[in-house]
């Protein structure tokens, strides 16, 4: 089953993490190696050292198949939220230094990103959320995600149902994670009464 991801994340055009957005629509947050320029509608383009290639995360892969970008919005001038279509099974074993999830990571990405990727925690979604190290050329799902706010997810229901994703792999790494999808948007900037977030569900309800 190919599923569509979504990705966001700087555009460092290095390896784009699923925006996050991951699998019949997973999504990541990532950094586009295709999008890197100047933001629409301005005249800044995107700094040299924006095109470093980002540190390599440990994860889980089961198969291989070319992801297709099936759309890219803009969260500001230096984030997007890409989707992809892919059929790899790939999944982060540990949150990266700068994963979302962390309440360490709080101001990395703007608010708006998280506005975006709000789906990937409704409930019986069939977007999951990306690792934005990996890239749109490799995505793979955020170990936080996975940890945090996959419980109610239709697609990691049906990797883990398939064999495809085990969860005795994927650990914090001994940091502290937000407890859902909500506080984590929240404590990122979105407004608690915007209704983006009502139909996000979180892995205790």
């Amino acid at each position: 089953m190919l599923l569509p991801i979504a990705l966001f994340a700087s555009l460092i055009c290095a390896a784009l993490a699923m925006t996050w957005l991951a699998h019949t629509l997973p999504v990541a947050f990532a950094t586009e190696n295709s999008r890197c320029g100047s933001y629409p509608g301005t005249a800044r383009a995107c700094p040299p050292d924006h095109c470093m290639p980002s540190e390599p995360v440990p994860s889980m892969t089961t198969k291989n198949n070319k992801p297709e970008v099936l759309d890219a919005r803009w969260a500001d001038w230096n984030h997007q939220v890409v989707t992809i279509k892919s059929g790899r099974k790939h999944a982060c074993k540990v949150p990266c230094k700068d994963c979302p999830w962390r309440r360490d990571s709080v101001g990395v990405f703007p608010a708006e990103a998280f506005r975006l990727s709000a789906a990937t925690a409704y409930d019986m979604s069939d977007r999951t959320f990306g690792c934005h190290t990996t890239g749109k050329e490799k995505p793979t799902t955020c170990a936080g995600f996975l940890l945090r706010g996959a419980d109610h997810n239709l697609s990691v229901r049906l990797n883990l149902i398939n064999g495809e994703l085990d969860m005795n792999q994927v650990s914090d790494g001994g940091v502290d994670l937000f407890d859902s999808y909500a506080e984590m948007a929240i404590a990122n900037g979105v407004d608690p009464e915007d209704p983006i977030l009502k139909p996000c569900r979180n892995n205790y309800s």
